[in-house]
């Protein structure tokens, strides 16, 4: 074998080595965003759903457990990431986030189970009581439901690794009281 043919193969062994590196980081790539967009769909569905569901439970008693059932229903299809927080809140039709809002979190095995809301939630803080909600009139309230939750990569390649913390939400109009 000549020496110009050694050359030409180790040439294109390395240009091999180029073009494999970047199509498997291609392929990596897609496959971590096709995920993340899973998950994503799939919580943005999760927070409407508990969006869905509150603006037609109103000012009832009950109304945040019905929007954690609603949303944590939802929510199995998802695996092998965590929920990190869910907010209950009151907004404007823009979407803004108030102070009047309930923030919970899944129950740990340490949490006293007297705290717990729903069998299943621990609520961080409470700030906007379920039986104080207008569902009435012309100014009815506009409820809002956020979904934080720590997106899980699947491959650990290079920057797609650990975790990346990532919030959905959706608004919708209380609906009105039966009879108003």
């Amino acid at each position: 074998m000549t020496e110009t043919h050694q050359h030409e193969r180790g040439a294109a062994l390395v240009e091999f080595a180029m073009v494999f590196a970047f199509l498997l980081m291609m392929a990596i790539g897609a496959f971590e965003w096709g995920m993340g967009f899973r998950d994503s769909v799939s919580v943005n569905s999760a927070a409407r759903e508990g969006a869905r569901v509150g603006s037609s439970a109103g000012d009832n008693a009950q109304a945040d457990c019905r929007i954690l059932e609603a949303a944590a229903g939802a929510l199995q299809a998802i695996s092998g990431n965590q929920v990190a927080q869910l907010w209950i809140y009151r907004t404007d039709t823009a979407g803004t986030v108030s102070t009047a809002r309930n923030v919970y979190r899944p129950a740990l095995p340490t949490d006293n189970p007297a705290s717990l809301r729903c069998g299943t939630w621990f609520p961080i803080s409470q700030n906007w009581a379920e039986t104080s909600r207008d569902n009435d009139g012309a100014t009815r309230d506009w409820l809002g439901v956020q979904i934080l939750y720590d997106h899980r990569w699947h491959t650990g390649f290079m920057w797609w690794n650990g975790t990346v913390q990532w919030a959905e939400r959706a608004v919708m109009h209380l609906e009105p009281s039966v009879g108003a």
